[in-house]
């Protein structure tokens, strides 16, 4: 790993790069929306920013859902994904992608329509919780 303190951004790879070449090149990772933090404890001192989940099976996730119960599972599953991503004792950054948007998607039955104000109160619970 980098450890230099005058690099202003570290360089990363994915981490299908493996730990070894990761090591040997001084590099760290960054987990995508499609890694599974559970599987990629090999790269915990590598791990420096990682995606929260988009999708719970088909259906996209939604912050900012005006359904309550949708808004509310959607960011139960952000806050589970946090407290996994504890464990990464380098991680400095959870990108988070999912936003009061209108999903056309047939398989989203719920959850379509969102409002901003409910999604900044959810950025700021998951804020809170992350803290």
């Amino acid at each position: 790993m980098v450890t230099d303190r005058l690099t202003k951004y570290l360089l990363a790879a994915p981490p299908a790069a493996g730990v070894e070449n990761l090591k040997r090149l001084g590099l760290n990772t960054e987990a995508s929306v499609n890694d599974v933090l559970e599987e990629a404890q090999r790269f915990a001192g590598l791990m420096v920013s990682v995606h929260a989940p988009l999708w719970d099976g088909d259906v996209r996730l939604n912050i900012g859902a005006k359904d309550d119960e949708f808004r509310e599972g959607s960011i139960g599953k952000i806050l589970a994904y946090i407290d996994t991503a504890r464990h990464f004792p380098e991680l400095k950054k959870v990108n988070m992608h999912s936003g009061p948007k209108q999903w056309l998607d047939e398989a989203q039955e719920r959850g379509r329509t969102g409002d901003y104000g409910l999604m900044v109160d959810s950025i700021r619970r998951i804020a809170d919780h992350a803290e």
